[in-house]
This record gives structure tokens, sequence and C-alpha cells, in this order.
């Protein structure tokens, strides 16, 4: 017995058999007549004759297939008992394979390019096209270059980026002119990184996200530095740091973020942050609420050129406002 499944599986089976396969088997005569008196005694029935005739009704041919039946059908608990787990690693990895749909590249409105992975077909794709994804789990990295659309054509798209090599976001967008778009699309990501630690992250141009879901267990949700974001009906929840992070680039220039009928919810430190000047952002019928710090803050560096708050629902700690001057 090599574990305790194999234990368990063998006992189980042991105690389902039958009376008469646990007992020793003689193949002479006198074994016969012993093995008949020991079962005749568990019947509670008269010894059978110790005679030739007697011989011949000692037949044994109903308990073993009584024992053969009974282990072919003990089979499939043994298997269950002694995989270790095996079954539910192969169901894993096919589900996971089966997950990975289709990934294709639309242009003008036809389909151009088909394949299992969203960065193959980015690597394809011209600006102005869209990227059609189908339900599954991508593991994966995107980098976006190039205004384009990425939209998914069905319920539970996620792209998920979990590393141990810091400074990696599960979506990049750096495009030097034009918006790139997201659509349906849930992001999560994991990365050790000190700081510029986001599960999406725009570092140059403008990403338009709607209805994506967004969290990081290691950063924050979404953060700009240097690009803007147009955030509409999307949900931005449980992320280390901030939800939303607005932050100036190296070279800093005016950009326009917004954040419009969107949930920003239990994040670590604030669900709306902006650092700088030159930072302009407006934002609309949203709920910004129970996140661990401020709903929204302004702070560091100067204060941002101008937020607008319309409608803003909650107003615990982690919903209100608050303005600091550097």
């Amino acid at each position: 017995i090599r574990n305790h499944a194999h234990a368990v599986a063998w006992l189980t089976m042991l105690a389902l058999s039958p009376a008469d396969c646990r007992k020793p088997r003689f193949h002479t005569v006198e074994g016969r007549r012993r093995t008949a008196a020991l079962r005749a005694k568990d019947a509670g029935l008269p010894l059978l004759r110790p005679d030739a005739e007697g011989d011949r009704r000692l037949n044994r041919r109903p308990v073993r297939k009584a024992c053969v039946v009974r282990g072919l059908l003990l089979l499939p608990l043994q298997t269950l008992l002694c995989s270790n787990g095996r079954v539910t690693k192969a169901r894993e990895l096919a589900a996971e394979h089966q997950s990975l749909k289709e990934v294709s590249l639309m242009r003008d409105g036809k389909k151009v390019l088909e394949s299992e992975r969203i960065g193959d077909v980015i690597k394809t794709a011209l600006p102005g096209d869209a990227i059609s994804i189908g339900p599954g789990l991508y593991k994966e990295r995107i980098i976006i270059n190039i205004p384009i659309t990425l939209f998914a054509s069905g319920q539970g798209v996620e792209v998920q980026h979990e590393t141990e090599d810091p400074y990696e976001s599960t979506v990049v967008v750096q495009v030097p002119s034009g918006q790139a778009q997201m659509k349906g699309i849930t992001v999560r990501h994991s990365s050790p990184s000190v700081a510029s630690n986001y599960a999406v992250r725009i570092n140059s141009g403008s990403l338009r996200m709607e209805n994506c879901d967004v969290s990081s267990s290691t950063g924050s949700g979404v953060g700009t530095e240097g690009g803007s974001v147009q955030i509409v009906s999307c949900s931005i929840t449980s992320s280390k740091r901030h939800g939303v992070a607005i932050f100036p680039g190296l070279s800093p220039t005016e950009t326009d973020s917004s954040v419009r009928d969107s949930i920003i919810r239990g994040n670590g430190l604030s669900g709306l942050y902006i650092r700088g000047d030159g930072q302009e952002v407006e934002v609309v019928t949203s709920d910004i609420v129970s996140n661990s710090a401020w709903g929204i803050n302004a702070a560091g560096g100067g204060i941002a050129k101008s937020v607008v708050v319309q409608e803003l629902n909650g107003m615990e700690k982690g919903s209100t406002k608050r303005k600091l001057m550097a």
C-alpha cells in the first residue's frame, strides 16, 4: 500500500466483497469439503455429504462469478480513491484547453485571421482593425501599440497574467496617437512591483474601456502614466492599491480622463487617485465606495487641473472626495 488513498480503496473493497471471496481456497477434494463446511456454517445449513455426489455439488462457480462481478463494480471506486487527484488535474487541463477559444481579426467586417492567442492576432493587426475574442481564459500579456478595438464575442472572456517578474501589467497601452478600445473583458493581474504596478497600464495615447472587470492582487486596477483613460460601465474592485491611479508621464501633457456609470469598490487605498499638474478628470454617476483610503484623492506635486464630480454615490470615508495640495 503506497499511501492512504490505496489503503482506503482496498479496505473498502474488502469490506464490500462477498464473505466467500475472503476465505482461503482449496483445490483438493478435502479442501472443497472444508470450504463447503465453512459456507454451510455461515448460512446455517446442514453439512453436505462427503462423497463424490457431494463433491459435484460443491459448485464454486456462482461464488467466483459473484467475486468477479463485485470486483468489476468496485473498480471505479478503487480508481477514484487511488487517483490522487489525477482525474481532477486532467479535468482542469481539459477545461483550460477548451476555454482557449477563437480569437479573430476582423477587417472591414470580414474575418481575416484566427488564433488561440490574443497577442498573435494583435501582431498582425492594422490601425482601425477589430479583434473578436471568444469566451475563455487567456493566460497572457496584451501589448496594444496601435488604435484597435478588442471586444468579447460572448460572456466569460478573461485575460490573466500572474508572474513573479516585476513591472508586468496584464494590458499595456502605448499608442502614439489615437484611441484603443476594450469591451466586455475581465482582466486579472499579479506582479510583485513596488511602483508602476497596474492590471491595465496606459503609457501613451488613450484607452476606452467599456463593461470591463478589472482587479490586481498586487497593485492598482487601472493606471495612466502619460496617457488617458475613459472608463464606462466598468467594475474596478478589490485591488491591493488604488482602483484607478492617474499620474503624469515623463513629459507631462494635458490629459482628459473620465469615469462614468462605473463601480470602484473595495480597493486597498483610494478609489480614484490623481496626482500631478495637467490632469483633468470627470466622474459621472458612479459608485466609488468602501475603499480603504479616500474615494477621490487629488494629491501631491500640484493639484489636478479640475475634478468634476456629478452624482457620486456613497458618503462613508472611502467614498468622499478629498484634495490635497503639494
